[in-house]
């Protein structure tokens, strides 16, 4: 049986995240390395969902949070803009509590949006 893009994206994080707990926590994340390593990256390349909805500048995919209505990349973030976050990290420790961040999302979107008051505060903040 073949599996879900869900279950390979999962399986994509908790590799990314297997390696990034073995990296020196204060050093800054290196995805050119972690693919050297690991043939994996944090980036579209690796990812299932990018790989299916890049080429429609993401429209329908389910890890997009935000609207269509001016066509512009400001109102639409990937996994709730987290992967920007995650991708600005400046220490695998940071990297690691994002990256964590977004496999729960990609595991249930409504629960995670259910829950974002548990992580983050109304004005976007982390708690």
């Amino acid at each position: 049986m073949q599996k879900s893009m869900r279950q390979r994206s999962l399986e994509k994080y908790d590799k990314m995240i297997a390696y990034a707990e073995r990296q020196p926590q204060k050093e800054c994340p290196d995805h050119i390395r972690m693919t050297k390593e690991i043939s994996l990256t944090w980036y579209a390349d690796s990812c299932p969902y990018c790989q299916k909805f890049v080429v429609s500048d993401c429209r329908n995919c389910p890890l997009l949070y935000g609207e269509f209505d001016d066509d512009t990349y400001e109102t639409r973030h990937c996994c709730r803009g987290l992967w920007t976050k995650m991708d600005s990290a400046k220490t695998w420790k940071t990297w690691l509590r994002y990256a964590n961040l977004i496999r729960k999302y990609i595991e249930d979107p409504e629960l995670f949006n259910s829950n974002w008051h548990k992580y983050f505060t109304k004005s976007g903040k982390e708690k």
